[in-house]
């Protein structure tokens, strides 16, 4: 499962596409949201996606006669029939809240921590652990990360 916000789909479009290219690629489930309808990227990739894999597309807000899925990202995840969600695997990259939200839900469908993957990209400042911006504790998001399993990132709190 991927789960993206925003600008978030960005670091993840490799991910979704070669999911899309997997011979089981309709039990992949890809939870995409944006906020508005104009605001959407990668739009001939989300038609692929859609053809492809499970796909959900939602806008957080949207113009009279939008007639596509309207709320946030979370919304979508409790209904999802997964069949062994303790053994499922999550990529969650986007806004904080998002994110936050988004792996509460997750933990509810019964998703290990160590299953859920998440991207602390936006602490990076010099990307080369010289300038201290991104360290949390002992750990420099730049250097360790910036990708952590969420058993791992729930500790990285600045």
């Amino acid at each position: 499962m991927v789960v993206a916000g925003g600008t978030g789909v960005s670091p993840v479009r490799g991910v979704v596409n070669e999911l899309a290219k997997m011979d089981n690629a309709r039990d992949k489930y890809v939870i995409v949201g944006f906020r508005s309808p104009s605001d959407m990227l990668f739009r001939d990739d989300l038609k692929v996606w859609d053809e492809k894999l499970n796909l959900t597309l939602t806008v957080d807000g949207a113009p009279e006669g939008y007639t596509g899925n309207i709320g946030l990202v979370t919304k979508y995840i409790a209904d999802l029939p997964l069949t062994d969600p303790s053994s499922a695997k999550a990529v969650v990259v986007g806004p904080p809240p998002m994110m936050k939200f988004t792996i509460i839900e997750l933990q509810k469908k019964g998703f290990k921590d160590e299953n859920i993957i998440v991207s602390h990209e936006r602490k990076m400042c010099c990307g080369l652990g010289k300038c201290g911006h991104c360290r949390v504790n002992s750990t420099y998001i730049c250097l360790d990360g910036p990708v952590f399993n969420y058993a791992e990132a729930k500790y990285l709190i600045d």
